[in-house]
């Protein structure tokens, strides 16, 4: 603890992992509340600490709902080539802010991790803001044409091309009804990609 208050800048401490730094079993609630108790005294003389655990079967975190109860953070990380070590997909489980899924590839030549995940570009992400602000009640393909044009100059094309293209692809986007009487409805899913864009400019786009 000591050490930790004269480090400057604060250490980053991995645990590796979970089953091998408690005493006790993992399953038991006890025993995970007190080892988390532990670690936040550590946090709290601002150090990052990092706990390596490992998925059951059922491709689910093993031991006790204490584990992420106690987590600020929890990521699941899985290794998407299963013939070379490289490429890794991390998707929230739990989150103490907004989180998005992402997927990495480390370069053995540079010694890096370099981003696999495609950037949204900005037109979408105000279509996507617009359909946030308008997820109470909905909004209709043509509303949506109107209130992209207006002040964020995104053209008609492009919505349309949006919609036709991203029905299947986003989870968070639920079309209700048929025709002219369709209405895009946008649902928070957890671990699907962020689409952030500058949330004051839309406010005219919330009725």
């Amino acid at each position: 603890m000591a050490w930790i208050k004269e480090c400057d800048p604060k250490p980053l401490l991995v645990f590796d992992s979970y089953r091998a730094n408690i005493d006790g079993d993992e399953n038991d609630s006890t025993v995970a509340r007190n080892f988390f108790a532990q670690l936040k005294l550590l946090c709290d003389e601002g150090a990052t600490v990092i706990v390596l655990h490992h998925n059951g079967k059922n491709g689910e975190y093993r031991g006790s709902s204490d584990i992420p109860g106690s987590a600020d953070w929890m990521w699941n990380v899985d290794s998407s080539n299963k013939e070379k070590l490289d490429e890794f997909e991390l998707t929230p489980v739990k989150a103490r802010g907004q989180a998005q899924a992402f997927r990495v590839k480390f370069n053995y030549d540079a010694g890096e991790f370099q981003s696999m995940t495609e950037i949204a570009r900005p037109s979408d992400a105000v279509l996507i803001a617009l359909l946030r602000a308008n997820s109470h009640k909905g909004i209709t393909q043509k509303m949506l044409v109107e209130r992209a044009a207006e002040g964020h100059q995104v053209s008609e094309r492009h919505v349309r091309k949006f919609v036709r293209d991203n029905l299947d692809k986003i989870p968070g986007i639920r079309p209700t009804g048929t025709g002219a009487h369709r209405k895009l409805f946008w649902q928070e899913v957890p671990g699907q990609q962020d689409f952030s864009y500058d949330e004051p400019m839309l406010l005219k786009g919330n009725e």
